[in-house]
């Protein structure tokens, strides 16, 4: 979390010094990973701390507008709004397609841009063809989770592709759960999404849904 005086402050299980080691100094976003947190400081580089294994917590230079954890890697929107990934790149993750994005999300092993002229391209892991059942139309905002993705389309309305089963091959509804109706913002977690409506309310779906 960005306390009001732009330091960092993290809580929970401390293994790999995710909480411990968090640094000093001002920030203006913050993601966390698996074992890892990135932060974007005031001067707009990208700072990562926590367990390393894979090159994740060496954050390349540069000058970034925003950045995104996944799960041994994560990626950036560059100044230039060009995205770079680094860390694991077992599945391609760290691979992201060159040209304009306006935004990136880091999910469990893939990563999906939004370009700007509207369209989705994902990729990294397609275990569960998280590159090819992309929508086609124009978004205005993506989120990844673990093994699927959602989007707002122009309209607010949501599209989400992907795996629409748990760990245990339960079948979860994070894909066919979808609420009707406009939404603002939108996030996906390991096997649900929540996302916000204009009047502030919240609807989740996914594992555990429970109408609202």
């Amino acid at each position: 979390m960005i306390k009001s005086d732009k330091t960092v402050t993290c809580w929970g299980s401390d293994d790999s010094g995710v909480v411990s080691d968090s640094p000093e100094g001002r920030f203006t976003a913050i993601t966390s990973g698996t074992w890892f947190s990135c932060g974007l400081r005031e001067d707009a580089t990208v700072q990562c701390w926590g367990h390393e294994s894979t090159g994740k917590l060496s954050a390349p230079s540069g000058q970034f507008n925003s950045v995104s954890a996944g799960d041994n890697f994560a990626c950036g929107l560059l100044h230039d709004l060009s995205a770079l990934c680094w860390g694991d790149n077992a599945y391609g993750q760290t691979g992201a397609p060159k040209g304009i994005f306006t935004e990136i999300s880091s999910g469990w092993l893939h990563a999906c841009g939004l370009r700007d002229n509207g369209v989705i391209e994902c990729w990294g892991n397609n275990s569960y063809r998280q590159r090819d059942r992309i929508p086609r139309g124009r978004f205005t905002a993506i989120t990844a989770g673990l093994y699927h993705s959602c989007a707002l389309r122009d309209d607010g309305t949501v599209e989400c592709w992907g795996l629409n089963e748990d760990g245990f091959g339960t079948v979860t509804g994070q894909l066919d759960n979808i609420p009707e109706g406009a939404f603002t913002a939108i996030s996906a977690g390991d096997y649900h999404t929540c996302a916000l409506r204009e009047d502030g309310s919240v609807r989740c779906w996914g594992s555990q849904y429970a109408s609202a």
